[in-house]
C-alpha cells in the first residue's frame, strides 16, 4: 500500500471523546459508594463491609472477564465489542438507580455493571492503532487511560455533594441517566476503522508470532514489572475504596473525603504526565519505576502512621451501628 492510500481522519477525536466519556461513566459507577460508605450502609440497612463489596466486585470480575472481552473485541471489532460493554454499563447503571434499598438486587446489578469494565479498559490500544498515526497513538492511549482516573476523581467529588444537597437516591439516578446516555451515544457514534488506515504499522502490529506469549511470560523482568504493577494497583484500589472509612474517623465530612480522594487522583494524573515526559526525554524507564515505587511505599507508611491511632473500623459489628450510620458524622 502506497503513502497516498493513508489518511488521518478528524473523526478519530470524536470517537476518542465518546470512549473517554464511557470510561468516566464506568469509573463513576464503580466509585460511587466509596465516599458515602456510611450513608449507603444506612440506606441499604447492611454493614459497611457489604457496601465495600459493591466496589470490590469490580476487581474480582476483571481478570476472568478480561480474557473473554479481549477475544470478543478482536472477533467482532471495536464498535460491537466496546459497544456491548457500553450498553451493559448504561442499562444496568440506570437500573441500579431504580432498585431502591434492595441490597441483594443492587449487588446483582453491580456485578453486571462490573462485567463491562474489561471491554473499555482492553480496547484503548486497538482503537489507537486503528485510528491514529504512530506519532499520536501514545497521546490517544494516554488520554483514554487518564479519562479513567478522571472518572474516579469526578465520582469522588460529586457523589457526596449530590448526596448532601439532594439525596442518595438522586445521586444514583443522575449517574444512571449519564451512563445510559453515554452508552447510547457510543453505539451510534463509534466505528471500527476509518475507510483507509492512518499508517502502515497497524496491520504489522496486529500480527503476533507463535509462542510470543510464552516467551513473554518466561522473561524475568516482565514478571517483576507485572508484580510491581499488581501490588501498586491493588494498594491504590484499596485506598480509593476504603477512603471514607480511612478519613471519616479523623473528623472529615463526606465532601471533604471526596475532595481528598480527588486530590489523590489528580496527583496521579499529573504524575503520569510528568513521568511520561521524563521517560521520553531521557529514554529511561526502569529507574523511574523504582523511584515511583519508593515514593508509594513511603506514602503508605506515612498514611498508616497517621491513621493507625484512630483504630480504623472496616467492618460494622452490630445492627445498632448500621441503624445509626447516618448519625456517625455530620454531612
Amino acid at each position: 500500500m502506497t503513502e497516498d492510500k493513508f489518511r488521518v481522519y478528524g473523526y478519530r477525536w470524536v470517537i476518542l471523546l465518546v470512549l473517554m466519556l464511557g470510561n468516566v461513566s464506568l469509573q463513576v459507577l464503580w466509585i460511587s459508594y466509596a465516599t458515602v460508605t456510611l450513608e449507603a450502609a444506612a440506606y441499604y440497612s447492611v454493614s459497611e463491609s457489604e457496601i465495600l463489596f459493591l466496589s470490590t466486585i469490580f476487581m474480582i470480575t476483571y481478570i476472568p472477564v478480561s480474557f473473554f472481552a479481549t477475544w470478543f473485541i478482536n472477533r467482532f471489532g471495536f464498535r460491537i465489542g466496546v459497544g456491548f460493554g457500553a450498553m451493559i454499563n448504561g442499562v444496568f447503571g440506570f437500573l441500579r438507580a431504580l432498585a431502591g434499598p434492595n441490597y441483594v438486587l443492587v449487588l446483582i446489578i453491580q456485578l453486571l455493571i462490573s462485567l463491562s469494565q474489561p471491554f473499555f479498559l482492553n480496547s484503548s490500544s486497538l482503537f489507537s492503532a486503528n485510528w491514529f498515526p504512530e506519532s499520536e497513538r501514545t497521546t490517544a492511549t494516554g488520554l483514554s487511560i487518564n479519562s479513567q482516573l478522571l472518572g474516579v476523581a469526578i465520582g469522588m467529588i460529586l457523589t457526596p455533594i449530590f448526596t448532601v444537597f439532594y439525596s442518595f437516591e438522586t445521586m444514583l439516578l443522575i449517574y444512571g441517566f449519564f451512563s445510559l446516555i453515554i452508552g447510547i451515544i457510543f453505539v451510534i457514534v463509534a466505528r471500527d476503522k476509518p475507510p483507509t488506515p492512518p499508517s502502515l504499522s497497524p496491520s504489522k502490529e496486529a500480527k503476533i508470532t507463535k509462542g510470543s506469549t510464552k516467551l513473554l511470560f518466561s522473561n524475568k523482568q516482565f514478571l517483576i514489572l507485572i508484580f510491581v504493577i499488581f501490588v501498586g494497583l491493588g494498594a491504590f484500589n484499596m485506598v480509593t475504596t476504603y477512603i471514607e472509612l480511612i478519613a471519616a474517623p479523623r473528623g472529615l465530612t463526606a465532601i471533604e473525603v471526596g475532595n481528598l480522594g480527588a486530590l489523590l487522583i489528580f496527583g496521579g494524573i499529573i504524575g503520569n504526565i510528568i513521568m511520561s515526559i521524563i521517560a521520553d526525554r531521557l529514554r529511561e524507564r526502569v529507574w523511574l519505576i523504582r523511584f515511583s515505587s519508593l515514593i508509594a511505599v513511603f506514602s503508605f507508611f506515612l498514611l498508616y502512621s497517621i491513621c493507625c491511632p484512630t483504630r480504623l473500623r472496616f467492618i460494622d459489628n452490630g445492627q445498632n451501628k448500621k441503624d445509626n450510620g447516618q448519625n456517625k458524622r455530620q454531612l
